[in-house]
């Protein structure tokens, strides 16, 4: 596999994620556990000062869903604000997004996550900026009455919410099993008993066996709280450039594919081109929200014609980012994907009402 990350940062997740290190590795595994446990004290010092309430905490005047997790990297959030955007609206509720628009443009464009919900779910409200806070005050003045969604949120307790939803990527569940540095979990497992829904995605990619044993793990870790799972599904593809979305099926047309992307879990992405039957000849990883330049687009380009490929393949949150010729002449599809809710959905979709109801909304219309 060709790689793009830059040298200390592939370096750092070959690091965290191998499990058995030589020597050199069990050095660095030890210093990065030294300040994992500075981490840990201070994670545990900050929810201790918001539980207790010596740090306050804004209440809206409307009701507020976050959706968060307790690693970096992706699980599948922008699906699942997607999705619960889609259904606020199809059941006459305005939904609102906070994000933090992490890479966005200083002339207020939004950033790569936030152009692909705008494709997922167009009658949402978009708001990003560092204060979620003043984006919540500001939805409250200017588009009540509304659901405000708050992506990325679980860490984010300046803004209480009303329902909060942890998602959690069933390839990669626990971030290597170690808070930052040494993993990738941003708070100890533990936190998800702060949860009021725990979404496990990706369940698709494990087998039986291991969903059945994550699903007893949650539980317990959660304090049984509701799970839902949720599949991320193909839809199709989008060309670059525009035309027609072709079916999934169809780019099995191209006998080799180039895959590349820039996203928090590239393996995830890599393993479903292979699932729905894409030959894939070369894979090449960017760092997440990666901006691409010229000098990017060549290389791929030039990669691609040494590995005689017939087209390439990317996310969509990386498409958005790219020219529409981006790589000459060379076909470039994103694969479009949707989250499914399946066992849970019910529950969740019930608690969304009580909340819609208990914020004092207009009644929800039945969705057609």
């Amino acid at each position: 596999m060709s790689s793009r990350f830059p040298a200390l940062r592939r370096g750092y997740l070959k690091l965290v994620s191998d499990p058995a290190p030589g020597s050199a590795k069990r050095l660095a595994h030890g210093l990065l556990s030294a300040l994992s446990v500075g981490y840990r004290s201070g994670v545990a010092v900050r929810n201790w000062l918001y539980d207790h309430g010596f740090k306050g905490m804004y209440r809206a005047g409307l009701p507020v869903v976050s959706v968060g997790n307790i690693t970096t990297g992706g699980t599948g959030k922008t699906p699942l604000v997607a999705y619960l955007a889609r259904w606020l609206w199809r059941h006459g509720i305005r939904p609102v997004v906070l994000s933090r628009g992490y890479g966005g443009g200083r002339d207020g464009k939004l950033n790569d996550e936030g152009q692909v919900l705008k494709r997922l779910a167009p009658s949402a409200v978009q708001l990003q900026g560092r204060d979620r806070v003043a984006l919540a005050q500001y939805a409250e003045e200017h588009f009540a009455p509304a659901v405000l969604l708050l992506d990325d949120g679980f860490q984010h307790r300046r803004l209480h919410r009303d329902l909060d939803i942890v998602v959690v990527d069933a390839t990669n569940p626990f971030g290597h099993g170690a808070l930052l540095p040494r993993g990738l979990l941003r708070e100890p497992a533990t936190a998800l008993r702060r949860a009021d829904f725990v979404v496990l995605t990706r369940g698709e990619q494990v087998t039986t066996r291991r969903r059945f044993e994550l699903r007893q793990q949650l539980s317990r870790l959660s304090g049984n709280k509701p799970l839902v799972e949720a599949a991320v599904e193909p839809l199709g593809w989008v060309p670059a450039g525009g035309g027609p979305h072709l079916a999934v099926a169809e780019v099995k047309q191209y006998r080799r594919v180039l895959a590349f992307c820039g996203i928090g879990n590239p393996r995830a992405f890599f393993q479903q081109l292979e699932e729905i039957g894409c030959r894939v000849v070369e894979k090449v990883v960017f760092p997440d929200h990666y901006r691409y330049g010229r000098a990017d687009l060549t290389h791929l380009a030039r990669l691609a014609s040494d590995v005689s490929a017939d087209c390439a393949v990317t996310t969509e949150k990386d498409l958005v980012k790219l020219p529409p010729r981006a790589l000459g002449e060379l076909p470039l599809y994103a694969l479009r994907i949707e989250l499914r809710l399946g066992s849970g959905a019910k529950l969740l979709h019930a608690a969304l009402r009580q909340l819609v109801r208990r914020g004092g909304l207009p009644e929800l219309r039945r969705a057609a």
